[in-house]
């Protein structure tokens, strides 16, 4: 397993898991997770899986898919950073399904000097080790965390 900067190295789990949610984007007839949400282990010295969230159901609209997206909002905290995998997926203004795998770096203003410090060398290890991915957002405040302007951005 190679490391970040750092010194942060990811699970094999969470690696698996990315691979699963890149390939169940595109199609597959496997479980289908709607986001993860990963976490820096409480020593520091790796990205760990929190949460993976299967999707219920496909939501083909941005207000469907917003709503999933909130209740993720709901589960951050501001003195913990957090990277999340979110599938997003909707119809655009035209008509064509847009269907996308986003990455989101969550890291309060308020959340310690040491934290932000190695969730920012961890952001460009990840980006990285989650390759092909096309869409990257990053965010310090709860407000930042807009899916309407996440959406806007992917439909461009």
């Amino acid at each position: 397993m190679s490391k970040s900067m750092s010194g942060i190295e990811m699970t094999e789990e969470c690696i698996e898991l990315f691979k699963d949610m890149k390939i169940t984007t595109k199609g597959a007839d496997r479980p289908r997770f709607k986001y993860a949400i990963f976490k820096l282990s409480d020593d520091n010295t790796k990205v760990e899986l929190e949460e993976k969230v299967e999707a219920k159901c496909l939501a083909n609209n941005r207000e469907e898919d917003e709503e999933i997206f909130e209740e993720l909002k709901g589960k951050l905290s501001k003195k913990e950073p957090r990277f999340i995998l979110y599938d997003m997926r909707f119809c655009s203004k035209s008509g064509s399904l847009k269907e996308i795998l986003i990455f989101i770096k969550w890291c309060s203003d308020e959340a310690p000097i040491k934290k932000k410090m190695l969730a920012g060398s961890t952001w460009e290890y990840l980006k990285k080790k989650f390759d092909g991915l096309k869409k990257y957002f990053e965010a310090s405040e709860i407000c930042e965390m807009c899916y309407n302007e996440f959406a806007d951005v992917v439909e461009r």
